[in-house]
């Protein structure tokens, strides 16, 4: 990123919140519209999940989290979040004019650093860690390469949640930054529902079709676990899912006694996956969710990776906890 290409784009920040700039260009909106085409080849599926305008910027597409305004200038766009403004900055950022340079996650990190870094300091991973040993690699539904990292700005409160997307001999840069927890989504560092839903939003010009690829990577056992809860989901060939979980809560008693109470359940059912889209049904009806599965380098062992299954619901941002419709976690790790 060149000088000037830093310069406009804090340009743009500074005057983003004071500043009529012409809004990025619209096209039907897709919950209508059975077919919404755009210029540069962007067509969007029908059906969509997403609530809004398919906007465009050098002919990329993509659907503006609900909520939040837009302002385009200088070549890139620049979304404000509706948070209070002691939460302010909440920003997301998208640079459609990135060209492909070496090593993806090197690249990303360069364009955070020049666009933020000058600011709020350099970009780095959470308490001195490798900021690119924690990255994301996966390949899109489309069929388009990307990367996605996190990290922190300086010694600052600042974060930056990236995406860089490779197509044809183009890239497109996606950055969130935030220093509040409901900025980017309802989990506070990684798997922010309104970054997913950006990211699943993206169409780029060239890349039209989907890859049956997802579905065959979706097959085989995943499971996710913290402290006090687990859940496991097996998804087989045949179409059909199992899963189950165990939530354990502790309370301390008037008298002081401390009382351990698990709750639990097990599932099954069937499931379709449509591009992005998984379907999953049970006893307790269905529910559709966007899903990704990327890889992150292994720290313990070098050249080995770790597959991650991401599920986005657009309807219900519950991380954990029993739901109407099942126990909902937003990432599983993949087991044996």
């Amino acid at each position: 990123m060149t000088y000037s290409r830093i310069s406009r784009l804090f340009i743009l920040l500074l005057l983003v919140a004071m500043a009529d700039l012409p809004r990025a260009q619209t096209s039907p909106n897709l919950a209508q519209s059975p077919k919404s085409s755009s210029p540069g080849g962007v067509t969007a599926s029908s059906a969509s999940p997403f609530e809004g305008d398919l906007r465009t910027i050098a002919g990329i597409g993509y659907v503006a989290p609900k909520g939040w305004s837009v302002r385009e200038g200088g070549g890139v766009v620049v979304m404000t979040g509706p948070v209070p403004q002691q939460y302010q900055p909440c920003l997301l950022v998208i640079d459609p004019n990135v060209k492909p340079v070496g090593d993806m996650a090197t690249e990303l990190e360069g364009i955070v650093d020049g666009s933020f870094g000058p600011r709020f300091g350099p970009y780095h991973g959470e308490t001195g860690a490798d900021l690119k040993a924690g990255q994301y690699q996966g390949v899109s539904v489309a069929g388009w390469p990307y990367v996605d990292l996190l990290g922190q700005l300086g010694k600052s409160n600042f974060h930056v949640r990236s995406l860089l997307a490779r197509f044809n001999d183009r890239a497109v840069a996606v950055m969130g930054l935030f220093n509040a927890v409901d900025c980017l989504g309802s989990y506070y560092v990684r798997d922010n529902d309104t970054f997913l839903m950006l990211f699943h939003s993206l169409r780029l010009p060239g890349f039209g079709g989907t890859s049956p690829d997802l579905a065959k990577q979706l097959l085989g056992p995943w499971q996710s676990v913290t402290s006090n809860a687990g859940v496991r989901v097996t998804y087989a060939a045949n179409g059909h899912f199992d899963d189950g979980a165990v939530k354990a809560n502790y309370y301390v008693s008037g008298s002081g006694l401390i009382y351990d109470v698990a709750s639990h359940f097990v599932g099954d059912g069937t499931y379709r996956v449509d591009g992005d889209r998984l379907t999953m049904t049970g006893h307790g009806g269905s529910r559709t969710m966007l899903v990704s599965v990327v890889r992150r380098p292994r720290c313990d062992r070098p050249g080995e990776y770790d597959e991650i299954l991401r599920r986005v619901e657009p309807t219900d941002n519950q991380v954990w906890g029993f739901a109407r419709t099942g126990y909902y976690v937003m990432t599983y790790n993949r087991t044996q």
